[in-house]
Parts: structure tokens; C-alpha cells; sequence
């Protein structure tokens, strides 16, 4: 496994999340099948180049709850 260290893109915005301070690249990763469903090594490469492309946002929610 890689050690990835983000840095800013030019091209990906990044708002506020809320009133938290954080700031979260626009287009987020679903990271639910990373690593389960897909191989290791195709996980390390994928989350490589969401993070070439500015993305700092993965999602690894296993479920969601409506109300």
C-alpha cells in the first residue's frame, strides 16, 4: 500500500463542508467495494489517481438510513 500525500489541484473546487472548516473536493470516491470487491492492488491505483486528479473525499459508508 501506498502513502499518499494530497496536495490541491487546480482544476478540482473544493468547498466548505458545512460549518466544520473542512474543505472537500467536489467529486467524492465510493470506497465501498474498495478492497472487498476489488483487488488490493487495483484499490492502491485507483485511489492513486482519484488523488492525481485533486480528489481528497472517499465515501466508505457501508449503508445509508432514510428518514
Amino acid at each position: 500500500m501506498h502513502s499518499y500525500k494530497f496536495t490541491y489541484h487546480p482544476v478540482m473546487e473544493y468547498p466548505n463542508l458545512t460549518n466544520s472548516g473542512l474543505e472537500v473536493s467536489r467529486l467524492g470516491l465510493s470506497g465501498s467495494p474498495l478492497g472487498e470487491t476489488i483487488h488490493a492492488t487495483t484499490t492502491d491505483r485507483m485511489l492513486g489517481m482519484y488523488q492525481d486528479v485533486g480528489g481528497n473525499f472517499v465515501d466508505k459508508a457501508n449503508f445509508y438510513c432514510g428518514t
